[in-house]
């Protein structure tokens, strides 16, 4: 077997300097252009989680979040678990016909 001969030469790699519009490590990014969403503190949707527990104990966590609107039901599920798991709620009876217990306040 034979090996062509252009296979053999080295090739000449051609470097050109590219304009880059990407800041390195140390430039800071300039975010101004971006707009920021109001957030609200997680204690305040925690408290808000808790007023509507009071209001409405058979109240569901997809009820929760549709009637905040800015957090999942998934989100109002972790919260309840830290709620549960520091002593601040607790679920009386079962899971679709029981209650929520406000034990104390935030």
């Amino acid at each position: 077997m034979r090996i062509q001969p252009e296979f053999l030469e080295e090739p000449e790699y051609v470097y050109k300097k590219v304009k880059r519009n990407t800041p390195t490590v140390n430039e800071k990014l300039d975010n101004s252009h971006k707009k920021e969403k109001p957030r609200k503190k997680a204690s305040s949707v925690v408290d808000e989680i808790l007023n509507l527990m009071k209001a409405n104990p058979q109240i569901t966590a997809v009820q929760i979040a549709d009637t905040l609107g800015n957090i999942t039901a998934a989100g109002v599920r972790y919260n309840i678990a830290n709620l549960k798991a520091k002593g601040v709620i607790e679920r009386a009876g079962s899971t679709k016909a029981g209650t929520w217990v406000v034990l104390k306040d935030l």
